[in-house]
């Protein structure tokens, strides 16, 4: 189905370094990109082009998937995108793809905007079940004030530089202040940024000083939803909340315990750029 009615309708609210200014007053004309192959990180890249002229609209099949893009853009798995990127003029990434590979943001060129944080902030999951359980629900208590401390977002900001963005508004209303405990908090989480904020000292203090131990894993994306569920970890740090609904689907086994960081998807340079 066509797109470009609805895209030029929203896409205004969700600009950041655009403007309304024509992708050539800060991007070479008839440049090519390279975007992730992922469905989601895809349309999220085709977004951004549209909002800042690159492409005027893209069409898509029922299932949401882009069809017909133009010739000078194209698709790369996210795990080669960072090598592929001396290919071509431009790269659309996730900014934790680009953390490992250790590229540098240059924030003159286009991002998402905080408009989209909401939707897409990176959260905290745990057991929903579990946090009947008064001291698995201080664990999470516990580790929900730690990450979302002026400390941590301090530490965000002055180890990413601004590109990945702090969030400090808590998803759960039902949230109560924390009691000091005992023992270990297990967590599965993602290299970077993830297990990086984790293994601060500003969350770790704070967790010690409340009686745990933070015990961080890395683990595969893909088996830390299930891992958590079934109670190998009491909680994982990887994913935002539209990735934690589709493995919900219709069950709750798993809730956002917070919202903790933005990771916005960036465009970087790419040859001799």
């Amino acid at each position: 189905m066509k797109k470009s009615l609805y895209l030029l309708l929203l896409t205004p609210l969700l600009l950041s370094g655009c403007g309304k200014q024509p992708a050539s007053s800060y991007l070479d004309k008839d440049a090519t990109f390279c975007i992730c192959s992922d469905v989601s990180n895809e349309v999220r890249a085709l977004d951004l082009l549209v909002n800042c002229g690159v492409i005027s609209s893209y069409e898509t099949k029922q299932d949401g998937t882009p069809i017909n893009l133009p010739f000078r853009i194209s698709l790369i798995d996210e795990s080669l995108l960072v090598s592929a990127l001396p290919d071509f003029d431009y790269g659309v990434l996730p900014c934790n793809t680009a953390l490992t590979g250790r590229l540098v943001a240059d924030t003159s060129l286009p991002s998402e905007s905080d408009e989209v944080a909401d939707l897409r902030a990176n959260v905290l999951a745990c057991r929903t079940a579990g946090l009947s359980d008064p001291e698995y629900a201080n664990k999470i208590a516990v580790l929900t004030e730690a990450l979302l401390q002026k400390e941590t977002a301090d530490f965000i900001q002055t180890k990413y530089s601004g590109v990945v963005k702090s969030e400090q508004a808590d998803l759960r209303s039902d949230k109560i202040a924390s009691k000091a405990g005992n023992g270990v908090i297990k967590v599965c989480a993602s290299e970077v940024p993830h297990k990086e904020i984790l293994t601060s000292s500003a969350v770790t203090d704070y967790v010690s000083e409340k009686g745990y131990r933070l015990e961080v894993t890395v683990l595969d994306w893909t088996l830390q939803n299930e891992s958590v569920a079934k109670g190998d970890y009491d909680a994982n740090y990887f994913q935002h909340r539209p990735y934690l609904a589709t493995y919900n689907g219709d069950s709750e086994k798993l809730s956002a315990a917070c919202k903790v960081h933005f990771e916005p998807l960036r465009i970087y340079r790419g040859r001799g750029k």
